[in-house]
């Protein structure tokens, strides 16, 4: 069976909530109960107001949801979590974080409300296929999608401002990104490591690209370079092995002028 995380609003459980499987503090889900850890199904109930529950290495459960849209996450830490499958966020959800290490997850489906998906959030999620953030997406933290290595598919949201370091890295079969307008930096290894990473469009509201930030990216051939880029570090897109990077460039440009910073083989082709 392929496991699913979709993280979208409230859906009806598949299963009936029952209050016996966690360990409360008022209405506040505070734990599970012993029945609750041997439970491979958990629905948060309605009655419960907030949730703050560490399910760190739980290596039993496959699907957990909300019964109603209501109930506040004030805490939720799903890492290591290698059987989960599936997660049904409530609407009341605005940040994303703390399910690095489930690689049995293969998609990723962000609801609209998200406005930040925290630093390492799916880091090393092994199986992940494809991630798709809505437009209230405005933050990625640091190694966000980090050795996401089965990653093919991602969709930024457009109200992103920069790429942050390690975002995407070692993220191997991702095959194309398409960075969108309004990003100004690409943070230090975004990218690097990306083996597979044959096409990237770049916008032009693009100013920097740190070191590092498509390094080995051993399938990319050539790339484009914004007319507004005015820095570029001389690793960006450095390769260890095999043919080196081609790039246009717009005459006149930051890019053109100073190619000799970051152009590691022959002069780039200007338009």
């Amino acid at each position: 069976m392929l496991a699913l995380l979709v993280l979208t609003a409230c859906s009806t459980p598949t299963a009936v909530a029952d209050t016996d499987d966690f360990r409360w503090m008022g209405t506040v889900v505070a734990g599970l109960s012993e029945t609750g850890e041997q439970a491979e199904e958990l629905v948060i109930p309605a009655s419960a107001t907030e949730v703050s529950l560490d399910l760190t290495g739980n290596t039993v459960l496959r699907r957990l949801s909300f019964e109603s849209d209501d109930t506040v996450i004030r805490n939720l830490i799903l890492e290591d979590c290698t059987a989960l499958e599936e997660v049904v966020f409530p609407a009341s959800v605005e940040e994303i974080g703390n399910c690095s290490g489930c690689t049995s997850l293969t998609r990723v489906t962000i609801p609209e409300g998200v406005t930040t998906i925290s630093g390492s959030a799916f880091y090393g999620c092994t199986s992940l296929k494809t991630v798709v953030m809505p437009e209230s997406v405005r933050e990625i933290g640091v190694y966000a999608f980090s050795g996401c290595s089965g990653l093919e598919s991602v969709t930024l949201s457009p109200n992103l401002t920069q790429i942050p370091d390690g975002a995407f890295y070692q993220c191997s079969s991702l095959g194309e990104v398409q960075v969108p307008e309004g990003v100004t930096s690409i943070g230090s290894s975004a990218f690097d490591e990306c083996a597979s990473l044959s096409a990237v469009s770049l916008p032009e509201s693009l100013s920097v690209l740190k070191d590092a930030a498509f390094m080995d990216c051993t399938a990319l051939t050539t790339i484009t370079i914004p007319a507004n880029v005015s820095e570029i570090d001389h690793t960006a897109f450095m390769k260890r092995e095999g043919e080196q990077v081609a790039f246009y460039v717009r005459e006149g440009s930051w890019a053109d002028l100073n190619s000799v910073k970051y152009c590691l083989s022959g002069d780039p082709t200007t338009y």
